[in-house]
């Protein structure tokens, strides 16, 4: 296919110099269609040029490769024929030797070639760069690019670089000594050609996302449950399970908004067909239910899985509870206690001051009755002078 003005000059920027172009092309961009033969074409580029070649449609078909090898020497002869006789007179003359679709020729064909030029006076093979430096360009025939040429590439261009991008997402999961990340940036470069139309590089991309998506596929997440915490740190375990036939690497990232997980997200490498169990610290600083979120993720930050979801029961203060209960109770048998003792020796006070009948009735009272009725007799005792008598029968 023919390139744009503007290609022509962004090849040329990256110092291309030359273009080559079958016969075809040549006769639809020459300015009246006739293209010289085995000379150069000047092709303005603004401020610069380039020069163009066209391939002769005759030598080119008679290097197309073929298993027929009895005709190699008469057709070397004819090329050099056209060569040395052929081309016009009087001008430094060359041609490419390839087949029609630009091609590799017949090696068989181009070693009888260099055997004949040994012997052929002015004939020599030279690089396809060095051609312009030994071939008169033609002074009458241009070519004239066209402003938009082949398939606009814009679009692809921006569909290939999401493949990448997605590609290498997956590539950061592969062990590296695999050799599908080569392979596949090898694929989307060859997109980026007009030979492709849209289709063709649609089907291509599709099939490489098919193979990215079955890798990351083959990460399997545990089911979410309950676990409870009884204690401020603790370690749980998470499985993660790998069923594709290549180890991958995997980053497994907690989150809560009650629990804090101190190690923080863990890149794991899980054995292919194989599960492995990924120890998390947990640690928490309150009591309740709290819900707990694990997600797998590529190494370069993609989703693998929705989020697993984990209940937490954190019970990790009931000890503080119980001591201060049992303390609180320590305090009130303690009380209890010295209360006894106040009544055993109130008792034994009343025994000294008023006999046994008189202690077996406070046996029966409570402590702080027996304190009152300790009180009573002394002040009485303080209250009456010597010489009063109680008489029963006034009381």
């Amino acid at each position: 296919e023919s390139v744009s003005g503007a290609g022509a000059e962004l090849l040329a920027s990256t110092g291309t110099r030359m273009f080559v172009i079958d016969a075809a092309l040549a006769t639809s961009l020459v300015e009246g269609g006739d293209v010289p033969a085995g000379r150069t074409m000047r092709t303005p580029l603004g401020l610069d040029a380039l020069s163009t070649l066209a391939v002769d449609d005759e030598i080119a078909s008679l290097l197309e490769p073929d298993g027929d090898t009895s005709d190699d020497l008469d057709d070397s002869v004819r090329l050099l024929s056209w060569l040395l006789i052929d081309a016009p007179p009087g001008a430094r003359h060359g041609v490419v030797l390839t087949t029609p679709d630009l091609g590799v020729p017949d090696g068989r064909l181009l070693t009888r070639m260099a055997d004949l030029v040994g012997d052929a006076t002015g004939a020599t093979f030279t690089q396809l760069s060095g051609l312009p430096g030994v071939t008169d360009e033609d002074l009458v025939s241009t070519i004239a690019l066209p402003t938009q040429a082949g398939v606009d590439l814009r679009g692809r261009v921006a569909t290939v670089d999401a493949a990448r991008i997605a590609a290498a997402d997956v590539a950061s999961m592969l062990p590296p000594e695999d050799l599908r990340p080569l392979r596949w940036a090898g694929q989307l470069d060859d997109l980026l050609t007009t030979t492709i139309d849209d289709t063709q590089a649609a089907a291509e991309i599709a099939t490489l996302e098919a193979e990215a998506a079955a890798i990351k596929g083959a990460i399997v997440a545990p089911a979410g449950f309950s676990f409870t915490l009884t204690s401020r740190d603790e370690e749980l375990q998470i499985r993660v399970t790998n069923s594709g036939p290549t180890a991958l690497d995997v980053v497994v990232v907690p989150s809560s908004p009650r629990l804090q997980f101190p190690q923080g997200p863990q890149q794991v490498t899980v054995p292919a067909e194989d599960s492995v169990l990924v120890p998390i610290a947990v640690s928490t600083r309150t009591n309740g239910t709290s819900s707990a979120f694990i997600n797998l993720r590529t190494p370069l930050g993609t989703e693998l899985t929705p989020p697993v979801v984990l209940t937490a029961h954190i019970r990790a203060f009931t000890g503080l509870g119980q001591l201060v209960t049992g303390g609180a109770l320590l305090v009130l048998l303690t009380w209890w206690a010295s209360h006894l003792r106040a009544n055993r020796r109130a008792r034994r006070l009343r025994f000294g001051a008023a006999g046994h009948s008189a202690a077996d009735t406070e046996l029966d009272m409570s402590p702080d009755a027996a304190e009152a009725a300790i009180a009573r007799p002394a002040d009485k005792a303080a209250t009456t002078t010597p010489g009063d008598e109680v008489d029963d029968d006034d009381g």
